[in-house]
Formats: structure tokens, sequence, C-alpha cells
């Protein structure tokens, strides 16, 4: 599942790799205790696990941005811009060499 959302050669980086945990209890600890900035800490079935529910997880406009769109970019391009401007985010990504960097929607 994981792999899905993140390319593999990060994956299997210890330094980079996200943190995956299988219970609500150790993502709630990770999340309240844990050395996590900077990190990412993944909970398979996050929202099923956590008792929630999609409209609870997710602001309304996201899921129908989110549908079907094959990129980050396109995601980001289903946005109307009162809902970017109420939001401030920066995309990063690591490129093939493994730097770190910035895209911005447009």
């Amino acid at each position: 599942l994981v792999e899905a959302v993140c390319p593999r050669h990060l994956f299997e980086d210890i330094n980079r790799a996200p943190r995956v945990v299988e219970s609500a209890d150790a993502f709630i600890r990770e999340l309240l205790l844990g050395d996590h900035l900077d990190d990412v800490v993944v909970l398979p079935r996050g929202v099923e696990l956590l008792g929630l529910s999609e409209p609870q997880a997710l602001p309304s406009w996201f899921p129908p941005a989110l549908d079907g769109a094959p990129t980050v970019l396109e995601f980001l391009r289903r946005l109307d811009r009162p809902t970017l401007e109420t939001h401030k985010a920066a995309l990063e990504y690591i490129d093939d060499w493994g730097m770190q960097r910035e895209a911005l929607p447009r």
C-alpha cells in the first residue's frame, strides 16, 4: 500500500522511508509522543481504524478533486481558486537523483 504513494527507492532508504504503524493506538502514540517532525507516519486503513468516515476525515472539496486524478498536479488543477486561496502549502518531491524539489500549483 505504501509503495503506491511513495517511490520504492525512498521507501527502502531508512532515512527517508515513511514510518508505518499497525494500530490506531500506535498511531496516536506516535503523533503525541514520537519524534516525527518532517517525517511521514502512515497508518494503513487509518480512517477505518480510527473510527472515522471519509466526510469526517476529509474536507468536502477534497474527494471530487481527487477522484480519478492520475497525478498530484492534476489534483491541484481541479481545485477552484477560492479553495487554493484558503490553503497555504508547498508541494515537494524527491527527484530521480534524490534531491528535494518544490513544485507550486499554477
